[in-house]
């Protein structure tokens, strides 16, 4: 097939004055979304934020519990002195009269399960104070690990002792939950402390 000559001359005129179109490139493929950095570091603030709270309220708790504990600082000395039948290691029912204050008679101190006491048998001042119960906390072993290391149950011996009459109105002993089955890293291993049930007893002793 021949081009006509009128034809040929104007495809060679568009060519030289530039009016021809040329197909457009494709467009350029936008670049992939930066990963963002900002996730870490507000997850990080977040958790950083909630242990700041958390020791915080520990602080604030143990300050107020120092405070409590400071009007029976000065009677230690005859809530935790001798008292015949304290330890002679059988069992016997209680009673409360008035209300109580708990000691660690090791540490001779006012024990923290004071702050678990039902207020209606928490007393807040000495002058309240008409049964004493001391706390001997313990632990037995029961059993071990492959690698050697004890298992233990700790335990708590509850003698309740008229504050007036300074004599013993009942022992008992409570055993916590037992010590984990399995166990990872080195150490002995040791179950919780009964003091849920330390504090269900003594709410639940009859009142005189």
């Amino acid at each position: 097939m021949e081009i006509p000559p009128e034809l040929t001359a104007d495809i060679l005129h568009r060519f030289d004055t530039g009016t021809t179109q040329r197909p457009k490139p494709p467009p350029l493929a936008a670049a992939p979304p930066r990963a963002s950095n900002r996730a870490p570091v507000v997850i990080g603030s977040v958790v950083f934020i909630g242990v700041a709270a958390l020791v915080g309220w520990l602080l604030l708790r143990q300050a107020k519990r120092g405070t409590e504990k400071a009007p029976f600082e000065p009677f230690l000395g005859d809530y935790t002195k001798a008292v015949d039948g304290a330890d002679e290691g059988e069992e016997a029912a209680a009673s409360l009269v008035g209300k109580v204050v708990v000691i660690d008679r090791k540490e001779q101190e006012v024990d923290d399960l004071q702050f678990d006491l039902p207020e209606e048998i928490r007393a807040r001042q000495p002058e309240e104070v008409g049964t004493v119960v001391w706390l001997d906390w313990g632990r037995e072993t029961q059993g071990g690990y492959t690698d050697g290391t004890a298992a233990y149950v700790q335990t708590c011996t509850v003698t309740v002792i008229h504050r007036e009459k300074w004599e013993v109105l009942g022992t008992t002993v409570f055993r916590g939950s037992d010590p984990p089955s399995f166990k990872k890293g080195g150490g002995s291993r040791s179950g919780s402390k009964p003091t849920d049930e330390v504090v269900r007893f003594l709410a639940a002793l009859p009142r005189y």
